[in-house]
C-alpha cells in the first residue's frame, strides 16, 4: 500500500510525447520536449533512462529545464534510451552524428549501472589492442565472454515495469544468477565493486567507451559536457560510488586529458536524503533534476 501511494504521489501528469525516429538503419522512441524548432540549432543529449526522465515528463526532466532555459536560441534533443550502457551511447552518438546535421554541442550523461558489460562490445575487440590498458587476458576474457550464448540475457535484458512484485521478481533472478555465478553472469548487482576497481575488464570497458565518446566529439568539433549522474539513493559526496567516480574522473583527465564530471558535486556536500522516484523505482525525482540543472547552467556547462 505505501508503494501505491508512493507511485501515484511521484507521478508526473505532464508525461512525454514519444515519437518514433529513423536514423540510418535504426528506429528510435525519442522524447519530444515543449521548446522545438527544427530550424534552430540544437544540443543533443544522450544517456540512459536517467537521462530520459520519464517519470518528470514533458516539464521537469533535465533535456526539458535546458530546453526551456534556452527557447530562443536552441532546439532541444532527448536521446535518452532505457536499458543502455556505455558502449551503446556511443553508437548513438555515433549514428546520430552520421546521419543528421551536426548539432551545437552535445551532453552526455552516465550512470553507475553503465558499467555492465554485454555483447555490444565484441564487435570492439580487434579495436581495443590501440588501448594500453588493456591486457591480453582482458580481451582473451572478453572473447570468451562474447563466444558464450547467455540465456541469463534473455531474463534481465527486458526494461523491466519498475513497480511492486515484477521488480522484486526480477531483482531476485539477478541476485541468483550472481550467487549461483550463472555463466559467470555479470549482472548490474555487481557493478559496484565493478566501478570501485580500475583494474575490471568491465570498469576498462567503461572508461574505454567515454573515450571513444570523447574522441568522436573532438574529432567532429563539437563543444560537449560530459558527467556521471550520482546515485539518488544516497547523495553524499563521500560515498562509495562518489569515490569510484572521483578515480574514474582522474584517469580519464590524466592519461587521456578528458573532462568528466562528478556529478555528485553537483549537490550539497553533506545531503544524504533518497532523491528516487519511490522505494522500488530508483529513477530520480524531480528535484534531482533541477538540483544538476542548475549545477550545469550555473557553472556555464551548458554551451
Amino acid at each position: 500500500m505505501i508503494e501505491i501511494f508512493l507511485q501515484f504521489n511521484n507521478k508526473n501528469f505532464f508525461d512525454p510525447v514519444f515519437y518514433k525516429k529513423k536514423i540510418g538503419n535504426k528506429i528510435f522512441n525519442l522524447s519530444s520536449v515543449k521548446f522545438y524548432q527544427n530550424d534552430l540549432d540544437k544540443i543533443v543529449l544522450f544517456g540512459d533512462s536517467f537521462m530520459l526522465g520519464k517519470k518528470c515528463g514533458q516539464e521537469k526532466s533535465l533535456p526539458s529545464l535546458i530546453s526551456q532555459d534556452t527557447k530562443n536560441k536552441f532546439s532541444i534533443i532527448n536521446f535518452g534510451q532505457p536499458g543502455i550502457n556505455a558502449v551503446q551511447i556511443f553508437l548513438n552518438i555515433t549514428l546520430y552524428l552520421e546521419n543528421e546535421k551536426k548539432p551545437k554541442s552535445v551532453i552526455v550523461g552516465f550512470y553507475s549501472n553503465d558499467i555492465h558489460m554485454d555483447k555490444s562490445y565484441c564487435s570492439f575487440i580487434s579495436d581495443l589492442k590501440n588501448y594500453k590498458f588493456f591486457t591480453q587476458e582482458d580481451i582473451n576474457n572478453l572473447k570468451i565472454f562474447c563466444s558464450k550464448k547467455n540465456i541469463s540475457d534473455n531474463i534481465t535484458r527486458p526494461d523491466w515495469h519498475k513497480f511492486g512484485i515484477t521488480q522484486v521478481l526480477n531483482e531476485a533472478i539477478v541476485k541468483l544468477f550472481t550467487i549461483f555465478d550463472v555463466e559467470k553472469f555479470n549482472s548490474r548487482n555487481k557493478f559496484y565493486s565493478d566501478l570501485k576497481n580500475l583494474n575490471s575488464l568491465e570498469n576498462k570497458l567503461f572508461r574505454y567507451s567515454i573515450i571513444k565518446i570523447s574522441e568522436k566529439l573532438s574529432d567532429e568539433n563539437i563543444n560537449n559536457t560530459l558527467f556521471f549522474f550520482p546515485n539518488a539513493e544516497n547523495l553524499n559526496i563521500s560515498s562509495d560510488i562518489s569515490t569510484a567516480y572521483k578515480n574514474l574522473s582522474s584517469d580519464l583527465l590524466e592519461n587521456f586529458e578528458i573532462k568528466i564530471h562528478n556529478g555528485y558535486n553537483f549537490f550539497n556536500v553533506n545531503n544524504n536524503t533518497s532523491m528516487t522516484a519511490s522505494l522500488l523505482d530508483k529513477h530520480p525525482n524531480c528535484s534531482y533534476y533541477e538540483i544538476i540543472y542548475k549545477y550545469l547552467s550555473s557553472n556555464n556547462l551548458i554551451k
